[in-house]
């Protein structure tokens, strides 16, 4: 288990855990590894996150809503994220901008 991921359990746990590591000898099946740093980034079109586009091939389309978190991202750290680049701006009247964190303790820590 990576740190990131140990510090997420240990804030949230409510009982005491145990945390299983491989043994130093253990061998795997197979090792899958992929090289992401060519991959351009990515939008997610209407109506479904699955539905997604590289962002260099949406060109010329009037966005009517903008919807941050949810599913796919709405960890507090995205939600930092997207206020960092509000701040001191205001959102198109013609556009509607929902805010969903990705979970209701998400949702309270935000308000901290």
């Amino acid at each position: 288990m990576d740190n990131k991921t140990q510090l997420y359990v240990k804030s949230r746990a409510q009982r005491p855990y145990l945390v299983y590591e491989p043994d130093s000898d253990a061998e795997y099946s197979q090792v899958i590894k992929y090289d992401v740093s060519d991959i351009e980034p990515q939008v997610a079109l209407p109506h479904s996150p699955a539905n997604t586009k590289p962002v260099g091939q949406v060109k010329n389309i009037e966005i009517n809503q903008a919807v941050i978190g949810s599913c796919t991202n709405g960890r507090l750290e995205d939600l930092r994220i997207a206020a960092q680049i509000l701040k001191g701006r205001k959102v198109h009247p013609g556009v509607r901008c929902i805010i969903l964190p990705g979970s209701q303790q998400v949702y309270l820590d935000a308000l901290v």
